[in-house]
């Protein structure tokens, strides 16, 4: 973790010498350890709701923004967790304000600024967009909702402009 808070793949050298000085009184002679760093997959939300006419839009928008970067936290996460998208889908429902969800889409954010880590699991589209590098819209429908995540990988919104909320009433 950076001084930002977010997900780096480069491993501090005092933290791999403190590895292999603990780990040195415990291998055998002929034992490997490969000490190296996780892979990050950097994704974003696409999310159209209904909005109820009885709630101010920015209000709800922002609830639902907090929400989702509060459930993709990486302190909540372990690396190799996937990630539920039908469990997310529940507790914005929740939210004040949002009568539905008519579309979510998860994006696989990577170039200009992200890592280029891509995920395996299908997709449904590819993007370009100058303004934040490229982007795979995975295909939820294929995996039945789930997010994979390898056992070497954490997924991370790095951006708070990663969570794209458009709204109708």
């Amino acid at each position: 973790v950076d001084g930002e808070g977010k997900l780096t793949s480069t491993l501090p050298i005092v933290l791999i010498n403190n590895i292999q000085d603990y780990l040195s009184g415990y291998r055998m002679i002929n034992d490997y350890v490969e000490i190296k760093s996780g892979k990050i997959i950097n994704i974003g939300f696409n999310v159209d709701i209904f909005i109820d006419k009885n709630y101010n839009k920015s209000d709800v928008v922002a609830s639902v923004i907090n929400l989702i970067k509060d459930y993709m936290d990486i302190n909540k996460h372990n690396l190799g967790d996937d990630i539920f998208i039908g469990d997310l889908e529940k507790e914005i429902m929740k939210l004040d304000g949002v009568l539905s969800i008519i579309k979510l889409d998860v994006l696989n954010m990577f170039g200009d600024g992200y890592s280029n880590t891509k995920t395996t699991q299908a997709i449904e589209e590819q993007g370009f967009d100058n303004e934040d590098g490229s982007y795979y819209t995975l295909d939820l429908e294929a995996s039945e909702g789930i997010i994979y995540s390898d056992g070497d990988t954490m997924l991370e919104v790095k951006y708070d402009d990663d969570i794209r909320i458009r709204c109708k009433t």
